[in-house]
């Protein structure tokens, strides 16, 4: 507005900010809460070995073969000029297998929280890629990555889920899908989505599907939930679930038989399996939740006052 005095927008540092409106960091919250917190160590309840491990020296061949590359005259060339290419599958391939993926996993999944409400002062490194896609239209997929937000249809039907796997005689795996902020009562509870126990190599179909799959259902206005998909690799052959766990959910889709608590599992089946990999997505209500809880769960759709981000 050039035709009003500068000086009539202008406001002193003193009026606006005080320090008790200054925004304060984390560590300085957490003080407020809790003055005097209780350390607790992080324990690692995965496979401590690591899988498709880099020897030494195939570390010194890559760095030997990187250097050459760099001083070749042709690669040059081709990069001014805009027309090298490169193999992106097979980089993405090579970075898959390597370190450095299962250590951005772990991280990213500590940072959402994953660990702590799974596994409470439990963690584990991932070892193996673990590949979930949800159908969409004819050939095309949504896929999980880790914590990418879908909407609940997008999440309606099966996903695809693919591992690698040596497929020796005895290798057994567990998927669990489970909902960390989906309990409709209690605070400290997850409502198990899918379950598939005794999973034979990497073949999911021939598992022991113990849990239907149930489509997440986020209420109106409870915001995003995350839901996660768990990959536990047996330490000795199958397990009976219904002997050493309790019964499962089977088909039932009652909230109440569906209520789980990963801590407690884990606790039972610690000495038999332990968690390989996992995957997880963020996801909100719309318009076909609606459908989910009238026509599947058969009761009234919750929502809730606000609708925040």
């Amino acid at each position: 507005f050039p035709y009003r005095n500068k000086t009539q927008f202008e406001v002193t540092h003193d009026e606006v900010y005080t320090k008790d409106m200054q925004y304060k960091t984390l560590e300085e919250r957490r003080q407020e809460f809790d003055p005097e917190p209780i350390r607790v160590d992080k324990v690692n309840i995965g496979i401590l070995s690591p899988i498709n491990n880099v020897s030494k020296a195939e570390v010194r061949r890559r760095f030997k073969h990187y250097s050459i590359q760099r001083n070749r005259a042709d690669l040059k060339k081709l990069h001014y000029d805009g027309a090298l290419r490169i193999p992106l599958d097979e980089v993405h391939d090579d970075w898959l297998s390597s370190q450095e993926f299962s250590d951005n996993l772990h991280m990213i999944a500590n940072h959402y929280g994953i660990f702590d409400d799974l596994f409470q002062h439990g963690h584990f490194i991932p070892r193996i890629p673990l590949h979930v896609n949800y159908p969409y239209n004819n050939d095309q997929v949504t896929p999980v990555y880790s914590g990418n937000r879908l909407y609940a249809k997008d999440a309606s039907e099966k996903p695809q889920i693919e591992w690698k796997s040596t497929n020796k005689e005895n290798e057994f795996y567990t998927l669990v899908f489970t909902n960390l902020d989906g309990h409709l009562k209690e605070d400290n509870a997850e409502v198990l989505q899918w379950f598939v126990g005794n999973i034979p190599g990497n073949q999911i179909d021939k598992g022991e599907t113990l849990c239907s799959y149930l489509p997440p259902f986020p209420p109106n206005g409870s915001g995003w939930h995350r839901c996660v998909f768990l990959l536990y690799k047996h330490e000795n052959g199958p397990i009976n679930y219904s002997e050493v766990y309790g019964s499962l959910p089977g088909n039932s889709v009652s909230l109440e038989k569906r209520t789980f608590r990963t801590f407690d599992f884990f606790n039972k089946l610690c000495s038999q399996l332990r968690p390989i990999s996992l995957a997880f997505f963020q996801v909100t209500w719309d318009a076909s939740v609606k459908d989910i809880f009238h026509n599947v769960l058969g009761m009234k759709e919750p929502r809730y006052e606000f609708d925040f981000e």
